[in-house]
């Protein structure tokens, strides 16, 4: 049976910390590193709407967006949504897209995850949880995120939540086939979640981003 990497969070070069550009996708899906990738920038979409056409079947466009309350990944979304509003105002304006939602990072409050109180009310309304980020340097909210999983029986993805190329390829879902809106939930419940750390370069990834762009 044929097996599928799959990454449900990166970030290119729109999101202000973001690094990853067409060359690096196009070097990504030449040399396998991964088969699939939801783009995911912070409250923007257009880069991953551009990149979905010019890599047709292989990118999912998403948006990390900045709620008051934390932030939520919407997928397959058609446009952007704001920032700002509620969590229930943002799952619902996903769901209005025919969108897939889940729940970034939910124990880092450092990089606004909901905290556990928030994820305990909204956990059953999204379609999965983010149980492993591959930039959470010391796994403590990786470690609470799957116990979590595990005590309610949830469908959970393992992402890179990469800023730069070298993010890339340590984190992923292996899925048996081509993710579409209707079957990337059944997919992820079947998958093989690979876990492991960025290199040290990628956690320093979203400061040097924003001082390169600062200073261009």
């Amino acid at each position: 049976m044929n097996k599928y990497k799959l990454d449900l969070h990166i970030h290119s070069i729109l999101s202000s910390d973001g690094g990853i550009d067409k060359k690096d996708l196009e070097y990504i899906f030449e040399n396998k590193i991964l088969d699939y990738i939801a783009i995911t920038d912070h409250n923007e979409v257009e880069f991953a709407q551009s990149m979905q056409e010019y890599f047709p079947g292989r990118i999912i466009v998403g948006e990390e967006i900045k709620t008051s309350q934390g932030e939520i990944i919407g997928l397959y979304l058609k446009e952007k949504i704001n920032k700002g509003m509620t969590i229930a105002q943002t799952l619902k304006a996903i769901k209005s897209q025919g969108g897939l939602s889940y729940i970034p990072h939910p124990y880092s409050e450092r990089r606004h995850g909901i905290g556990p109180l928030l994820l305990d009310v909204f956990h059953d309304m999204v379609d999965f949880i983010e149980s492993y980020n591959g930039r959470a340097i010391l796994g403590i909210s990786n470690k609470k995120a799957i116990e979590f999983v595990a005590q309610k029986k949830l469908v959970h993805a393992t992402n890179s939540d990469a800023h730069s190329k070298r993010g890339i390829g340590k984190v992923y879902n292996l899925i048996s086939a081509a993710p579409t809106k209707e079957t990337l939930v059944s997919l992820l419940e079947s998958a093989e979640h690979i876990t492991g750390r960025a290199p040290l370069a990628e956690y320093l990834s979203p400061t040097l981003n924003r001082l390169s762009k600062r200073f261009k």
